[in-house]
């Protein structure tokens, strides 16, 4: 991959395009980059919205301008993040009970079986 694309995504966002792949090195590129904004947020920095990706960047027009956040991004020098040292959350789940008393409906609705809903589920 070359460098990222960055191009005017309505009058007070950029989308800062990293290319097509979703892998752990593109992502770890677009995190890298939301955290440098994050350590020292310009002032026309409003929101960040990370993807897989892809970093949208929403600013305010009245402070600034897509040509002045782009000439800005170009000149971070966002370092690499270590995505296997990233802290890994469980969060423990239960289908059966009081735990989960709306699985029937969701069931039904979809038209599934309970076992399809909490396979689903459980595919991500």
């Amino acid at each position: 991959m070359t460098g990222p694309t960055i191009r005017p995504a309505g009058s007070g966002a950029v989308l800062v395009d990293f290319g097509s792949a979703i892998d752990d090195a593109v992502f770890a590129t677009v995190v890298a980059l939301d955290r440098a904004l994050s350590v020292q947020p310009p002032a026309w920095l409003c929101e960040t919205v990370p993807a897989y990706s892809s970093l949208l960047i929403v600013f305010d027009p009245l402070v600034t301008d897509h040509a002045a956040v782009a000439h800005h991004l170009q000149s971070l020098d966002a370092p690499a993040v270590d995505l296997a040292a990233a802290t890994t959350h469980a969060i423990p789940v239960c289908y059966e009970g009081e735990a989960a008393p709306d699985i029937a409906a969701v069931a039904a609705t979809l038209g599934l079986s309970i076992e399809a809903v909490i396979a689903a589920h459980l595919a991500g």
